[in-house]
């Protein structure tokens, strides 16, 4: 896979979950109704396209509640270093490395979702998406770099 694929399907993903993030006052499922709605909308789907999205959105929502639980026993962990006398450096990064092994092992599920859902786009969709990402980087989107006066 090409690097620029690899940026835009990482942009995509980025994109779906700065959406489940950015809706205040709602549940994760809440904000994930809304964000896949908005996408279905603005890039017009059809229902193959929509059961991708889905898809995706089941998965991140399975992850995010998996993550969730194993998050707790990980701030266990690190409040326990915090108490004690000295961060021992080999103790942080075994922490580290099994985060990175949690992310690692559910990012795959996710990418592979993300890639049938990719697969399943028009050009015009995946140009509209293109133009999302633009509109973000030039700092016009809600939560993008405002422009001083």
């Amino acid at each position: 896979m090409s690097n620029t694929k690899k940026f835009s399907l990482i942009a995509l993903a980025s994109i779906f979950i700065a959406g489940l993030a950015g809706c205040y006052n709602s549940g994760p499922e809440d904000k994930a109704d809304w964000i896949t709605a908005k996408i279905s909308k603005k890039l017009d789907l059809d229902e193959n396209q929509k059961l991708k999205l889905d898809e995706l959105k089941n998965e991140v929502l399975n992850v995010r509640k998996e993550t969730h639980n194993e998050r707790d026993g990980h701030l266990k962990q690190v409040k326990e270093m915090i108490k004690g006398e000295s961060l021992d450096k080999a103790e942080i990064k075994l922490l580290l490395t099994q985060k990175q092994e949690i992310f690692n092992k559910k990012s795959d599920i996710i990418i592979d979702k993300l890639i049938a859902f990719h697969a399943s786009l028009k050009p015009e969709q995946k140009q509209l998406i293109i133009n999302f990402i633009e509109e973000r980087k030039e700092g016009h989107g809600h939560f993008g770099n405002h422009r001083p006066w």
